[in-house]
């Protein structure tokens, strides 16, 4: 099966919609990573089939959890660009942020904007705990997302503060916690936030599972939050 092919199908098992050129857009952005990922450590997956699987499509699961309206997205932790680049691929008119705190994963991701002919996208190397305390993105977004392995408490913490109110935040996570998800619920409330709604689903080809945690911003966070990355535990 050709890899376009490949991909396509596994974007319909889970009812996702993506057009072929941008499919190929997606895939040239897999040979860049893979070619860069010979002489800096981007990822562990370099098999094309698992990388379409576990980056491209697990990607897209967000995809039509974005309100139309978004005009402000920032992916925290963007790492090699997952979700963010492929979001920005699918969703060209969205002004996106991708944030990192290594620099050379930030200065890769602008060569590959250039390569792919994209625009609109800014880069911040920073960490997020340090952005959710900047007066020039605290409060900024329409819609933050974080695909990453800390628990729900501790991304809570530090991706709302930068979502506006009225702003989305959605959480991408693996196998389903009851136990962290309840405790990341008490967060959101502290930082202003309300959960809106859980989202389970398997990707289709290993039948890997996925939990999106959706929750809507809708009072400014406390000043004091966030506190720096050795105080953020768990619920105090």
């Amino acid at each position: 099966m050709k890899r376009q092919e490949y991909l396509e199908n596994g974007l319909k098992k889970i009812g996702i919609t993506v057009d072929q050129e941008k499919q190929e857009k997606m895939l040239n952005f897999m040979d860049l990573v893979l070619r860069k990922n010979q002489v800096m450590n981007l990822t562990a997956i370099t098999d094309e089939a698992e990388f379409i699987e576990l980056h491209i499509i697990d990607s897209l699961t967000i995809l039509n959890y974005i309100p139309k309206q978004t005009a402000s997205f920032i992916d925290i932790g963007t790492g090699a660009g997952f979700p963010g680049m492929i979001i920005k691929i699918a969703k060209p008119q969205l002004e996106v942020t991708l944030l990192d705190s290594l620099r050379k994963r930030i200065v890769f991701l602008s060569e590959c904007e250039n390569e792919l002919n994209l625009n609109g996208i800014y880069y911040v190397h920073a960490r997020a705990e340090e952005a959710g305390r900047s007066s020039a993105m605290r409060d900024t977004f329409d819609f933050a997302v974080a695909r990453a392995v800390s628990s729900l408490p501790v991304l809570n913490e530090i991706c709302l503060p930068l979502v506006k109110c009225s702003g989305m935040f959605l959480a991408m996570k693996g196998k389903d916690d009851p136990t962290e998800f309840m405790e990341g619920e008490i967060v959101a409330k502290k930082l202003g936030a309300e959960f809106q709604k859980k989202v389970s689903l398997r990707l289709p080809y290993s039948g890997a599972e996925r939990n999106l945690l959706l929750y809507k911003k809708t009072t400014p966070t406390p000043k004091q939050y966030p506190r720096s990355m050795k105080k953020i535990k768990t619920v105090k």
